[in-house]
Order: C-alpha cells, then sequence, then structure tokens
C-alpha cells in the first residue's frame, strides 16, 4: 500500500516538472521573440530538465512494468501453493486409507488362516467319519 502510494507522489511530481517545464518553454519562447539573449541561456538548464522529466517517466514506467511481473509471478506462487495444499491433503487421506486397508487385510488374514484351520478339522473329521 505505502509502495502505491510513493508512486502516485512520484506521478505528480512528475506531474508538477513537466508544469515547470511548460512555463520556462512559454518564458523562453517569450525572450526569443523578443531577441533577448537570456533565451540561450534559458535553452541549456531547458533541454537537460526536459532529458531528467523523461528519462523519470519512462523509469517510472519501467517500475509499473516490473510491479506487474512481480504480481503475477505471486499469483502463480498462490496457485501452485493452492495445488501443493490440495495435494498435501490428498496425501493425508490416501496414508489413512491405506492404513485402514493394511488393518483390514491383518483382520481377513486372521480370518482366513481360522477358516483353513476349520477346513483342516473337518477334512480330518470327514476321513474319520469313512473310515467309520
Amino acid at each position: 500500500m505505502i509502495k502505491d502510494e510513493y508512486e502516485i507522489l512520484a506521478f505528480n511530481d512528475l506531474q508538477v516538472a513537466h508544469a515547470y517545464l511548460s512555463t520556462i518553454y512559454k518564458v523562453m519562447t517569450s525572450l526569443r521573440d523578443d531577441f533577448d539573449a537570456r533565451a540561450e541561456e534559458l535553452e541549456s538548464p531547458y533541454i537537460g530538465l526536459y532529458d531528467f522529466a523523461d528519462k523519470y517517466k519512462h523509469r517510472m514506467d519501467d517500475i509499473s512494468a516490473i510491479k506487474e511481473l512481480i504480481e503475477q509471478a505471486r499469483s502463480k506462487h498462490r496457485t501452485v501453493l493452492a495445488k501443493l495444499h490440495d495435494a498435501e491433503e490428498r496425501i493425508v487421506e490416501l496414508t489413512e486409507s491405506e492404513t485402514r486397508l493394511r488393518e483390514e487385510v491383518l483382520s481377513l488374514t486372521s480370518v482366513n488362516e481360522e477358516l483353513r484351520g476349520n477346513v483342516e478339522k473337518i477334512k480330518e473329521q470327514v476321513r474319520v467319519l469313512r473310515l467309520i
């Protein structure tokens, strides 16, 4: 938020500089029209101030472009973090499911062993009955 305020202040400063440039240009033009030698003295500072204001404007444009790229990167980063969070939640769910399934497998294996024992007992009883 503070950066935005500084950007607004910098833009306002640039507008003030352009207003001063306009005033200096009018005075310089007026002196030239009057064939006053002071017009030549104003030319060099005017050109220097104009170049400075132009470079300042381009820097502000560059800062805005960089700021946009940073915001895009932040947006992508937030998206990646959200996907990572979803993936982590899915991993937790799958881990819990795996734990439940392992417990169920152990339980079913125990029941299966018990049933095999019962089958063996029944087979033995059948053999005994056949012998009788």
